[in-house]
């Protein structure tokens, strides 16, 4: 049985992700990758998750991001080519690593989004991203 529930803070924190600088901008499928492939491959990464690749799709003609693990340890994300920020991808990045089990957006979720924007943002930006999440009362494990 599923913890998911209702899901919360979703918009809570969409409204907060609006008011931090998204970080770098990507121009291509390819470049996106790249990056994750950077992230996955990492010491700290594969220290701290059970993820082993990532695939990025462009999302020709959809408004949002998602992203799901369709079998163990791989992900995929689809990202809108408007949506090719920095930002989004920790954030989709942090529904794969995050149990399907548990709320979309819940504590848990969030406590993995905060972990990853830091290490591969920086604090600076973490706390950017903290600030925000009590600002509209966001809730973190």
């Amino acid at each position: 049985m599923s913890n998911k529930g209702k899901d919360t803070q979703k918009m809570k924190v969409y409204k907060a992700e609006e008011e931090v600088a998204e970080g770098k901008r990507f121009y291509s499928e390819k470049g996106i990758q790249k990056y994750i492939d950077n992230i996955v491959r990492s010491k700290w990464f594969r220290e701290n998750y059970d993820i082993s690749h990532v695939q990025i799709y462009e999302q020709k003609k959809a408004l949002y991001a998602c992203a799901y693990i369709p079998c163990p340890k791989v992900g995929a994300m689809w990202i809108p080519k408007n949506m090719f920020r920095e930002l989004t991808i920790l954030h989709e990045l942090a529904h794969i690593v995050t149990s399907s089990k548990v709320q979309h957006h819940g504590p848990l979720y969030v406590s993995n989004y905060i972990k990853l924007v830091k290490e591969i943002m920086g604090e600076k930006k973490s706390e950017q991203l903290i600030d925000k999440f009590k600002k509209y009362k966001v809730r973190c494990k």
